[in-house]
């Protein structure tokens, strides 16, 4: 009888593993702006100049439910406006949110929040929080986490009966445990990081893989793209699933423009955008991954 073997082949020592989290984070946007069509990031240099005002606009992706019915309203996106300023000592950020949510599926509110004083930590000193806001207007339970670098953007509020999430479009996990199990060993990876992309016109998803090591060949593959999966809107955030699909590795071209494809069976993923969890299953050319102890950056 086969022996069965444990690999742990990507790890991250005691010492490192504080600043390469944030370094995961800084780097996983711009390697999926490959395939991704997200915010200008020139903000990198502009935020030199830490007093000068600047206006961030966008669309939120918003997770809605009706609190007291439990019923799950139909997600939508919403065009957002951040009005905000950097103190000298780069720990404090002021903006002003103004928010656009159909909190029915069909009409569309404007909520605006003004003054909101947001700070960073010294572990991560690019993301900034804000303590929840009791009242602002229409709005009740304001709280939120941005990092305007790297134009990442996380508001949670309630409107009369209503729970607003709202987040970028794209949806990343770092921080994740991904579990590879082959037919005759069992691998660990901690660097892995996927993506979501939602379209909630189509209420499909473009998922995407970073920093995936086949250990039967030792090649790494820092990205493989699939598009198509299936999205599910939940009470907690989104269910994305898929029979089959098929992943390119936009990295390997042939001569007749066609890419290099990997088989995605049986995918399953729960993204919790109300805890900020991530987690699922799939299988990836010969090894069925599990992932656990995902975070959505934040």
């Amino acid at each position: 009888m086969a022996i069965k073997k444990t690999t742990k082949f990507v790890t991250l020592d005691n010492h490192t593993k504080k600043q390469h989290d944030m370094k995961k984070m800084k780097l996983i946007l711009p390697l999926l702006t490959l395939f991704f069509v997200m915010a200008a990031c020139g903000g990198n240099d502009d935020l030199i100049d830490r007093t000068k005002p600047r206006t961030w606009k966008g669309q939120l992706l918003n997770h809605i439910v009706n609190t007291t019915t439990g019923n799950i309203v139909a997600p939508s996106l919403g065009d957002f406006e951040l009005n905000y300023s950097l103190s000298a000592d780069k720990a404090t950020l002021l903006l002003n949110p103004t928010l656009n949510a159909k909190l029915d599926g069909k009409q569309e509110r404007t909520f605006v929040v003004p003054q909101v004083k947001a700070t960073n930590s010294e572990d991560k000193p690019l993301v900034f929080k804000f303590a929840p806001i009791a009242h602002a207007g229409d709005i009740a339970n304001f709280t939120g986490a941005l990092c305007p670098t790297e134009q990442i953007i996380r508001f949670a509020y309630n409107v009369g009966d209503y729970r607003v999430i709202a987040t970028n479009p794209d949806i990343n996990s770092v921080h994740n445990n991904s579990q590879l199990v082959y037919s005759d060993t069992t691998a660990f990876n901690e660097t892995m990081v996927y993506t979501c992309r939602i379209d909630p016109a189509t209420m499909t998803a473009k998922f995407s893989i970073g920093n995936y090591t086949n250990i039967k060949i030792a090649r790494l593959y820092p990205l493989l793209i699939a598009d198509g999966a299936k999205v599910e809107a939940t009470a907690q955030g989104y269910s994305v699933t898929a029979s089959k699909l098929k992943a390119i590795n936009p990295y390997k071209q042939y001569q007749d423009k066609t890419y290099e494809t990997h088989p995605i069976e049986n995918l399953k993923l729960d993204i919790n955008v109300v805890d900020n969890k991530f987690s699922g299953t799939f299988v990836l050319d010969e090894a069925t991954i599990k992932v656990s102890n995902g975070t959505l950056l934040f």
